[in-house]
């Protein structure tokens, strides 16, 4: 899924970018490991989060991330994506890849809007980053409930099916006799 957020902010490039590189590496996001010079115009920033694999992902929050920003005169685009998988978010496999299905991706858009807004506050606004992070809050602490929720499902589950073959193998070894 992608999203893509244009705003407007009277900050210069530098300061845009140093800001938002700040913000969003409390949150876990890094840059690539590439080398850059400092001599140039600091006009783009790209960060990621998650990891590596989708399928190894334990909620939305894990899911690959990436963010792109882009300041230019004062415009700033933010390009935001996060990987779907077939637990969260996903469907079925279609020649390797995950097909997304939109009813499952509501946390994945509401996150990726969360960051969005969450950065236009920052640099639009220029609030203070704690505030300006209040929504992203909201949005994780929905993602970790959806998290435990599975985990407290698959639980039930393998709780089930072990009293039920228990259940079973008591069943045979009484009429065994």
């Amino acid at each position: 899924m992608v999203v893509e957020h244009t705003f407007v902010t009277t900050m210069e490039a530098p300061q845009a970018m140093a800001a938002a590189s700040e913000f969003l590496a409390r949150r876990g996001f890094e840059a690539p490991r590439t080398a850059f010079s400092m001599n140039q115009q600091w006009d783009t920033l790209e960060v990621r989060r998650g990891r590596a694999k989708a399928r190894r992902a334990k909620s939305v929050a894990q899911l690959p991330q990436v963010v792109n920003l882009s300041w230019d005169r004062g415009r700033v685009t933010v390009a935001l994506s996060i990987e779907a998988s077939n637990v969260w978010g996903g469907g079925s496999f279609v020649l390797g890849t995950t097909v997304e299905k939109p009813k499952r991706m509501r946390l994945h858009q509401s996150l990726l809007g969360a960051i969005a807004i969450g950065l236009e506050m920052l640099l639009a606004q220029q609030v203070p980053p704690e505030m300006a992070m209040a929504q992203w809050d909201r949005v994780e602490e929905e993602i970790a409930k959806a998290a435990r929720r599975r985990r407290i499902r698959i639980a039930i589950v393998i709780g089930i099916v072990i009293l039920f073959f228990g259940a079973l193998i008591a069943l045979i070894a009484t009429f065994a006799k």
